[in-house]
């Protein structure tokens, strides 16, 4: 196992590069599995880790599941955390006996780990845990449970409970006949979709010079003195019970356990793992790592990577496109599922993404059926991010193009997966359904979510209570503009939804502006033509239900707005654990003084406070500022009473001053 950050980075590399997968390690002991993907995702790289298979004895299920959603958090891509309860003797030195009965304890540990991470509590009495425990739900990338698979009984609990069955050492002809239907049996009978397969396979090149019986006993010898893995073994007709080392090597390159050959050769027995119904093969160098380097094992990989997948593997439905603009698409690298996420959430909301995320529009179809024309059209250029609904055989992210299943328009039950493993979840904003996995994106979709929403803004108004759910850091606001929030990214340069019939608009139940074969400018003029001033009223005509009444209610009350960025202002606060805040106008002020108030502009920066100090956040950019409290009473008595009471509440000078500050932060403060 590396012990240094510079060992792993090449390997990180490839994934990081799109022509691997994921970045897989198993068990450490020298430096530990987590925390050395931690140093390297400290160095600035990004990629999918999984981990194959870390072992039980050596942290309580609680920790696990923390460990798991710190490292999909960091990396900000999906991660597979196996487990499994390692051998008896490694039980016994750790826990002082082995378990009795490790099916029991693997089905307890994985049930903590999964209700933590998928409901952020865990409630079990079991044989070997007993756990009553929350842990705060957070915005993080998917985390799937994975279980080490050697033995039908093993498979079979994999199938009852884990999201993947992870295997070493396994010939796909055992993994064919043996693991798969286990498998089957398990999730049959727990009612569940068959989890996916996961095959750590052991290889090497066969080329002039190498010690082929060195180098497989170097990535198996441990392996080889288990009787798990005997019995495994067994099974799949090759026979190691022999205590000659060389005549074991021989066996198991024989017999298929460990892979040997030329690129093409080895590309050719990794197609009997897919065909066996693995759905992840893990290729792994340990052997010639440990017996020749670093750099030997890392050219193996490229070696046999490059013969089985092809340097470029992406691909648009399975194909290469026929026009130069899609041949372009599918050539992008895939973005990364953090990449993706920022920039849908982004587009929901109709603002711009976090900083580091890369810009571009969005395009997202309700009808796959719309793809090819909107790639052979002039909607999609080299910066374009496009979520189509996944349709058999198709890849789940490809160049430009990233599949999802769901609903992505309308609220749904059940959450949209975005490429193969990020969950969104689509409610209501009068729904009170509790979080599900993933983010949360609120639609408004009828009356009853206006009237719901206005109910709220006088609440807020007289009390200074928000809903706490609308607080919670994984819960998102969409269609920032049709609620009177200025942005610079709400218009179809920027955003766009294709409907089933063909039509873009820049958001579901927004007004019709074309079709998916319209070229740009075209949507772009009917968009201008329709939303007036860039803070001016937003869009009505040909707008849905709920669109025409959020311009009504929003054109009442200048207060809606407020209300909106007084959540967004709470939310980001909250995220970075300041809590306890008011928001300057929802039951209270900062400032002291009477007269008359003026209503606030859209762009007024919104001031908060707690007993600890004072914030500003910008309605336009939703960021947030610490400040001095005798600056955030001078900016609320501004925005409070407008610019009449420079030279009665505030002195002109002071005022000056805090303007030059704020004109300083990017935030505007009106004094005239």
């Amino acid at each position: 196992m590396p012990t240094r950050r510079s060992e792993i980075e090449p390997f990180a590399e490839l994934v990081r590069a799109g022509r691997s997968g994921r970045l897989w390690q198993g068990q450490a002991t020298r430096v530990e599995t987590f925390q050395a993907f931690a140093n390297v995702l400290g160095s600035g790289e990004r990629f999918a880790a999984g981990t194959g298979v870390t072992l039980m004895p050596l942290r309580h299920p609680y920790e696990a599941a923390i460990q798991a959603r710190s490292l999909a958090i960091l990396s900000g891509e999906p991660v597979i955390a196996g487990f499994g309860p390692g051998s008896v003797q490694f039980q016994q030195s750790l826990l002082g006996e082995p378990y009795a009965k490790p099916l029991v304890a693997a089905r307890e540990y994985l049930q903590v780990v999964t209700q933590l991470l998928r409901e952020g509590t865990a409630d079990l009495d079991g044989q070997y845990f007993r756990v009553h425990a929350t842990l705060p739900l957070m915005v993080a990338p998917r985390v799937d449970v994975g279980l080490g698979v050697l033995r039908p009984g093993m498979a079979r609990l994999a199938g009852r409970v884990a999201d993947a069955a992870i295997t070493w050492l396994t010939p796909a002809s055992y993994l064919r006949d043996v693991v798969g239907p286990a498998l089957q049996e398990g999730a049959a009978d727990a009612g569940r979709t068959v989890p996916r397969q996961v095959a750590m396979v052991p290889f090497a090149l066969l080329e002039p010079g190498r010690d082929i019986e060195e180098i497989v006993l170097a990535s198996n010898e441990g392996h080889l003195a288990q009787p798990h893995y005997l019995d495994m073994l067994a099974t799949s007709g090759i026979d190691v019970a022999t205590s000659d080392p060389g005549s074991q090597a021989r066996a198991l390159v024989k017999g298929g356990a460990f892979l040997l050959g030329t690129p093409a050769e080895i590309a050719e027995q990794l197609d009997a793992y897919r065909a066996a119904g693995v759905g992840e093969v893990v290729l792994n160098a340990t052997g010639v790592a440990r017996t020749l380097g670093a750099r030997h094992a890392l050219a193996d990989l490229e070696a046999v990577i490059d013969e089985w997948r092809g340097p470029s593997p992406a691909l648009v439905n399975g194909r290469r496109s026929t026009t130069a603009r899609r041949d372009a698409s599918d050539e992008r690298p895939a973005p990364t599922m953090r990449a993706v996420g920022a920039r849908l959430l982004s587009w929901a909301a109709g603002e711009a993404p976090d900083a580091g995320t890369p810009a571009g529009r969005v395009v997202v179809l309700a009808d796959a059926a719309h793809l090819e024309p909107l790639l052979d059209g002039e909607l999609v250029d080299p910066t374009t991010l496009v979520l189509a609904p996944r349709t058999p055989g198709a890849p789940a992210v490809a160049g430009a193009v990233v599949r999802y299943t769901g609903r992505l328009d309308l609220p749904s039950t059940t959450c949209a997966v975005i490429g193969s493993e990020t969950y969104l979840d689509v409610t209501t904003y009068s729904s009170t359904r509790p979080l599900a996995e993933g983010p949360r994106l609120v639609r408004f979709v009828d009356d009853a979510d206006v009237h719901q929403l206005v109910g709220d803004v006088g609440a807020a108004r007289e009390t200074g209570t928000f809903p706490a759910l609308l607080l919670h850091g994984a819960v998102h606001l969409t269609d920032l503009p049709a609620l009177g929030v200025p942005t610079s990214r709400g218009g179809p340069a920027h955003r766009l939804f294709v409907a089933a019939d063909g039509s873009c608009a820049v958001a579901p139940g927004a007004p019709v502006l074309g079709a998916v074969t319209d070229p740009l400018s075209a949507l772009e003029s009917q968009w201008s033509a329709s939303t007036g001033p860039a803070d001016g009223p937003r869009p009505t005509a040909g707008a849905g239900t709920a669109w025409a009444a959020l311009a009504d209610a929003v054109a009442a009350d200048p207060w809606l707005p407020r209300y909106v960025q007084a959540v967004r202002l709470l939310r980001t606060l909250a995220v970075r654990g300041i809590r306890d805040v008011h928001v300057s106008g929802f039951g209270a002020h900062l400032a002291d003084g009477v007269g008359a108030e003026v209503a606030p502009l859209p762009t007024d920066p919104l001031v908060s406070w707690n007993d600890r100090s004072a914030y500003l956040g910008d309605p336009v950019t939703g960021r947030s500022f610490a400040v001095g409290t005798g600056v955030a009473q001078i900016v609320d008595a501004l925005v409070r009473f407008g610019p009449d009471c420079v030279g009665t509440l505030v002195r002109p000078e002071h005022a000056q001053q805090v303007r030059e500050r704020l004109d300083g932060l990017g935030v505007t403060l009106r004094l005239h």
